[in-house]
């Protein structure tokens, strides 16, 4: 099971939108194997705690997130993804 740190640190290691559609899916399947759900359920989860996350670190970090896995920090919602 991994850290929120440690799948945060993995996701960043996507530099494209397949590589981020690839690692979802692969997290996903990780999720519902651990934890049950739909997933619709653990994309919801994956997603907000990559955003809750992404609040930690430098706006360039918080952008890449927002536009690899459409995640935004839960308390920053009005955020639209920036296409770079």
């Amino acid at each position: 099971m991994k850290t929120y740190g440690e799948q945060f640190e993995s996701a960043l290691k996507c530099q494209t939108r397949e590589e981020a559609e690839h690692w979802m899916e692969t997290e996903v399947t990780q999720y519902i194997e651990q934890y049950g759900g739909t997933p619709e359920e653990a994309i919801g989860i994956i997603k907000h705690n990559l955003g809750y996350m992404a609040g930690y670190y430098s706006s360039d970090t918080a952008d890449k997130i927002r536009n690899l896995f459409s995640a935004n920090h839960p308390g920053y919602s009005a955020f639209k993804t920036v296409s770079k």
